[in-house]
């Protein structure tokens, strides 16, 4: 069993959207911290993470999606979180992120983060 992580970049009405295929782990997290990074460097950044296509995430990523939305909110951005599969849902929850928003689609999701 494989445990690699797609990640694409697109943009739309000035949000950046990341989209991820796979599973977030130790080994994944670093690359998806970097992704994120790129594009959230300025401020009032925008960003979208769809998660439709994620199964699994670790502490690792965790800590990745937990830095991402302290560092746009510092920077008066903010990240909306897309499609967030059950898995995912419940270790967010377990780890006290159920404040970051979410969307139960990309369109949604888009529409929340340009607010």
């Amino acid at each position: 069993m494989g445990w690699r992580l797609g990640i694409a970049h697109e943009e739309a009405d000035g949000v950046s959207i990341v989209t991820l295929a796979g599973r977030i782990s130790h080994q994944s997290a670093p690359a998806l911290a970097a992704a994120i990074a790129r594009l959230a460097d300025r401020a009032g950044a925008r960003l979208v993470v769809d998660l439709a296509l994620v199964d699994y995430m670790s502490s690792a990523g965790v800590e990745v999606v937990a830095a991402a939305e302290a560092g746009l909110a510092d920077r008066n951005g903010a990240v909306v979180l897309a499609v967030v599969t059950d898995p995912v849902r419940t270790v967010l929850e377990l780890a006290g992120l159920s404040r970051i928003p979410s969307a139960p689609s990309r369109d949604e999701a888009i529409a929340l983060a340009r607010r």
